[in-house]
Formats: structure tokens, sequence, C-alpha cells
């Protein structure tokens, strides 16, 4: 409650109390004290028949004020208490989103080895789960869409996938040489992508706490 209602709620009361006093004092018709006992006996009638409805109101008044403001006490607690929960359940929502991210890659790196050629595969499958976890988390993590070093990591797997693709059907030529080099690198660059990555999506997150 704001202090000019608080104000002119007390000047109200005044006026309302001071009134019985005031028409008591017309009707008597003299400023001066009564000693007449039976006079104050009608006095204490008069005030406490004319104030004690008023202050039942008033006194229904006030309980209902204060039973508002406990109201909007409590409401804004537990308002309080319903935005740390979100916040606490997007964040681990986001923790686990990040370490899939970081999962599906490497698998990709972990199955790299000069002597096998299957990784194309690998490199195939999370570049469409990648794309699925875009799409399904982009609410949790617009940067998805919207930085472009998750875009390049989808590129680089293609890439991966291309270069193995070659590499297999070269067999024992002379382009093989060039076709591994080139799977080398893109495995490399996949490499640095993906701590690119998780600090962008890291820096996110502490981005989103702060704010």
């Amino acid at each position: 409650m704001s202090r000019k209602l608080v104000f002119t709620f007390f000047i109200v009361i005044l006026l309302i109390a001071s009134t019985p006093f005031i028409l008591y004092y017309y009707k008597l018709g003299s400023p001066e004290l009564s000693t007449d006992h039976e006079e104050w006996g009608q006095f204490g009638d008069f005030i406490g028949g004319t104030l004690n409805p008023f202050l039942s109101l008033v006194s229904i008044f006030v309980l209902a004020y204060i039973t508002y403001e406990v109201s909007q006490i409590e409401t804004h607690i537990q308002q309080r208490s319903l935005d740390t929960q979100r916040v606490l359940v997007l964040t681990q929502l986001r923790q686990a989103v990040l370490e899939e991210y970081a999962r599906l890659i490497d698998i990709v790196l972990s199955s790299y080895d000069q002597t096998s050629r299957a990784i194309g595969d690998k490199a195939g499958e999370t570049h469409q789960r990648l794309q699925v976890l875009h799409e399904n988390h982009q609410h949790v993590f617009p940067i998805f869409t919207s930085d472009t070093v998750f875009n390049e990591v989808l590129v680089t797997l293609e890439a991966i996938t291309s270069s193995n693709s070659m590499l297999n059907g070269t067999g024992g030529s002379d382009g093989a040489n060039t076709h591994a080099l080139t799977l080398a690198q893109n495995i490399y660059r996949l490499e640095d992508l993906k701590k690119e990555a998780k600090s962008r999506l890291q820096s996110f997150m502490l981005e989103s706490l702060s704010g």
C-alpha cells in the first residue's frame, strides 16, 4: 500500500471517529464538560453505539488488508521458488545436451584408425543425430542455429564421410595417400571444432545464469 493511500485512509478514519463527538457537542450545545453522571452515561452510549459498528468495519478492513499482504508475500516467495526450480531444471537439461553433443562427436573421433575405414559410417550417423539434437533442443540452446561453429561441425562430418568413401574406393592406388591425408585433416578439424563448440555452449550457459 502506498504512503499516499495510507495517509488518506488515516484522515478518513480520523474524520469518521471525530464525527460522533462533533454531533454530540451540537446536541448538548455547550463546550463545557458536564458534571451530570447521566449525561456522561448518555454520551458513552452514544459514542459506543456510533463507533462500535465503524470500528468493527475497520477491523474487518485491516484483517482483509493483512491477509492480502501475507498472500502477496507468499505468492512472491512461491514465484521465486518456481523461478529457481525452473533455472535448475533448465541448467540440468542444458548440461545433459552438452554432454550428449560431445559424446556423439567422440564416437567419430574414437573410431578413427588409419588401418580401419569404417569411420565414414560413424560420421554419417553422427551427422544425422546431431541434426536431430539441434532441432529438438533449439529452445534450450538457440545458438545451435545462430552460431556458425555448429554448422561447421556438420560440414566437417560430411567431409569425413566423403573422404572416407573416396579412400575406400581407391584401394591401393596412388590417390589413397591423398584421401587418407584429407581424412586425417578433417578428423583433426573435427576435434578442434568439438572443443570450440563445447566452449560456446558452456559460455552460453554461464551467460544465461548471470543474466
